[in-house]
Formats: C-alpha cells, structure tokens, sequence
C-alpha cells in the first residue's frame, strides 16, 4: 500500500526581523491580530514570534483612539508572556517622523477611502499620505493598501492614477536632488492589484453593471542596480526656445514606469 507523507510547512525566520506601521490604524488595529497569530505561530512551532517581527507601531490621527487601544491592550495583556505586541501611536500620517526606509510592511486600509470624503483637500491630503507611505518602506518592502476603489472599474483607476501614481511621484521628486548627487539608492515600484472576478449588478437606474468590490493593492519597492538606474531614471528634456541647439537636450531625472498588474480569484 502507497503512502503519503504528511505535508510539513517550514517556517525559516529571516535574516533580520521585520518592522510593520499600520497607517489610520481606528479602534480596530489590524496590528493587534497580527501580533496574535505571531504569538500563536510562536506557541505552534516554538520559533521565536520576534525573529520574523520585532515591531509592530500602529497609528492613527486620534489621541482618543490611540488612547483607548493602549489601555486595552493593558488590559486584555495583564500578566501576559509575550513580548511581542503592538504598539500605538498618535502621528499625522501626512508627516511621519520616521527615517526613510524604516518598515519592511506598511498596511492601510480604509483610511485613504475615508479621507476622501473631504472634497476640498481630501485628495492631496491622500496624495502626501501615500508619499509619506512611499518614503518610510524599506527597500525590498511593501505597502499593503485595502480600498473600496477598485481598479478594475473606471473610478478605482482614476483614484490609482490620481492618487497613488501621485504619491510615488512626490515622493521621487522629494529625493530627486539626492538622487542626482548619488548620495541616494536607486529603486523603482510595482503594483499588484487583488481582487475578484466581479459579478453583474443592477444599478440606480436598473441597469446591468459589473461590480467588483474592494482591491487590495500590494506596492513593492525594488532595488535598481546601480548599472541599470541611468537609463531607467533619465530622460530627454527639450527646451522649446532651443530645440535643436546644445543647450536644447538636457537630462532630466524621472520615475522609472510603474509596473501593474491585475490577479483574480474566484
């Protein structure tokens, strides 16, 4: 008789611990069940929660609610063994304090939906919080981001143009200089965009669409060798008044295209 041999995951901790952010983190911090199912990974496998991740800071705009998370953390801890768990924080997500490259994973979901309802300053409050997002991933990391404007739909595009493409342009240009002088690396993004097959609904006016819910965006920040960064960050800039002239062709650094890319799952 055949057989099988049972299936053995094999977690292998990473070279160094990784550091999570939770941007607009509200009264329910993603955060928080991340540390839990660490802990429970912990208890199942005996490998160290905190040599996969050794920090997790969630923020949020809120003394209130950041208030409220940290008293019941105390209280649902109390005597608790585990020294990995969240941390909380009051922090404008438009200006973070943290250096650059700080977090492998930065997660937000609801929070740019949310600011969007401002109709006055709501879309470059989003623009500065995805540059902000942008500038305090590490090299090699990424931002999870959950939306209801799903790209698949003409709005959800408008919204990945407008705002996200906006935020990783702010954020090229803020470094630009220092790109120019060589005293910044090189890195270009990509976007995963997650999401179902849609399924057809009936509109306001009773009309058949497609309707394909919420997306979730995952942008990876990659390494450009050094090699490689010139072709892909310079290009042509011409001057009107001197075209044709040797003062009419000056380079000029710009973001490397974004790669997109649609998953579906049933």
């Amino acid at each position: 008789d055949s057989c099988e041999m049972p299936v053995v995951e094999v977690i292998t901790p990473p070279d160094k611990p990784k550091k999570v952010l939770e941007v607009g983190c509200g009264d329910v911090a993603l955060g928080v069940d991340l540390a839990a199912d660490l802990v429970k990974m912990q208890e199942d496998t005996d490998i160290s929660a905190e040599l996969l991740v050794d920090e997790i800071s969630c923020i949020d705009y809120s003394d209130i609610v950041v208030k409220t998370l940290i008293d019941k953390q105390k209280k649902e801890h109390n005597g608790s063994s585990s020294t990995l768990q969240a941390s909380f924080h009051s922090l404008d997500a438009r200006s973070l304090h943290y250096a650059p490259n700080t977090f492998d994973l930065v997660l937000e979901k609801g929070t740019l939906d949310a600011m969007l309802s401002d109709k006055d300053e709501g879309k470059q409050n989003c623009i500065q919080i995805v540059k902000e997002m942008a500038r305090v991933t590490n090299i090699g990391g990424s931002i999870l981001i959950v939306s209801h404007l799903n790209a698949n739909e003409s709005k959800g595009m408008n919204w990945l143009e407008d705002v996200v493409f906006s935020g990783l342009k702010a954020e090229f240009r803020e470094r630009r200089e220092a790109i120019k002088k060589q005293q910044a690396q090189f890195y270009s993004w990509s976007i995963h965009i997650h999401g179902g097959e849609g399924q057809l609904i009936k509109d306001e006016d009773d009309e058949e669409v497609m309707s394909y819910g919420p997306a979730v965006y995952i942008i990876k920040k990659k390494s450009i060798p050094a090699d490689r960064a010139k072709e892909l960050f310079s290009s042509k800039k011409k001057d009107a008044k001197n075209v044709g002239s040797e003062n009419g062709d000056e380079t000029e650094l710009t973001l490397p295209p974004v790669k997109v890319e649609f998953l579906t799952y049933d």
